[in-house]
């Protein structure tokens, strides 16, 4: 039991520094004798939690899909309207920014190279479910007609990825900034728009 425990231990330890060096690096440039140094290891001893960086990397994404669907579930719970649902879906995620799981799950999605492997794109699933609470929000006149839930999506999107790359702190930092930043956002979305942009 204590060796199993031992074990379990260890892959999580794994997981968080393959995290952090995918968070900075990218999954290109991570390099598991990096992970295996940190770590105090061979890096053979890491092919005994996980048999390659792709594993590594799917065993990342996995998880950062698993915790992306109970925090949608939460932000979209039974009553609440789509507004609410895109506020309360952005503070949860920036509420996890400091986490490194979920950082190298981001970079990760980003990286064109990893594209169709398999596993959800985590950036992909984020701006889907934006989407579909700005197109809820328009249809229900709580947006002003000129602006476009697909572009405000991306607006979003890009808000969410960047503040990763940017150095913005998680929520739980400073709170003001990110609710400041949101509530901008949204009332710009709620006054008439510039019209057709050419």
């Amino acid at each position: 039991m204590a060796r199993q425990e031992r074990a379990r231990r260890t892959r999580e330890r794994v997981l968080e520094l393959a995290a952090e060096e995918i968070a900075a690096h990218g999954y290109a440039q991570t390099n598991l004798q990096t992970v295996a140094d940190r770590l105090g290891t061979t890096k053979g001893a890491l092919y005994g939690h996980f048999a390659s960086k792709e594993a590594l990397a799917e065993a990342l994404e996995r998880e950062a899909a698993e915790r992306w669907h109970a925090l949608r579930a939460t932000a979209e719970a039974p009553g609440t309207g789509p507004e609410q649902a895109l506020h309360d879906t952005m503070l949860a995620l920036a509420r996890q920014l400091d986490d490194p799981r979920l950082r190298a799950a981001l970079r990760l999605a980003a990286d064109s190279g990893r594209r169709g492997r398999g596993t959800p794109n985590l950036l992909e699933e984020v701006r889907h479910c934006l989407l579909e609470q700005l197109r809820s929000a328009h249809r229900l006149g709580r947006l002003a007609p000129e602006w476009r839930p697909e572009v405000a999506a991306q607006v979003l999107l890009a808000m969410v990825y960047g503040a990763v790359f940017a150095g913005w702190p998680a929520i739980g930092k400073e709170p003001t900034r990110w609710r400041e930043a949101l509530w901008v956002f949204l009332a710009s979305l709620r006054a008439r728009g510039p019209g057709q942009v050419t």
